[in-house]
């Protein structure tokens, strides 16, 4: 009898070190795997930023009244895009708050850009002074 509850308690013992050991595991890997979902999530969006920056400096630089339309992913996380004279901002949800992902143009931007998950089409368009987005 004495020899069935020591072989119990260890046995018993060895599944809760695997229990806890595997429930360590499992917490470290979601810590990761979040942060690197962040990681992912901020070089779309400033990847993103980049190429709407870099297609308006052309179309200005090209004259009224180029245009050109872009054909561009938005991550998940974006809760707003702005421009605000030179700068285009967008303010993008992370599980420690939200950040700010800023791209500076050499010129005028005005117009909108859509916040939502998914493609969209922008157009650039070259006006006097400056560039629209729609």
């Amino acid at each position: 009898m004495k020899k069935r509850c020591q072989i119990a308690l260890e046995y018993i013992s060895i599944l809760g070190f695997v229990i806890a050991s595997t429930v360590v595991m499992v917490l470290i890997f979601r810590a990761h795997a979040d942060s690197m979902n962040t990681q992912v999530i901020s070089l779309q969006v400033s990847r993103l930023g980049e190429k709407i920056v870099d297609s308006a400096e052309q179309m200005y630089f090209l004259g009224e009244p180029s245009r050109t339309k872009l054909k561009l992913y938005f991550p998940p996380g974006i809760i707003n895009a702005t421009l605000n004279g030179r700068e285009l901002v967008f303010f993008v949800r992370t599980a420690n708050g939200v950040d700010e992902v800023v791209k500076l143009s050499l010129v005028n931007l005005t117009g909108s850009l859509p916040s939502s998950q998914g493609i969209h089409y922008i157009q650039v368009e070259a006006q006097s002074g400056q560039v629209v987005l729609s």
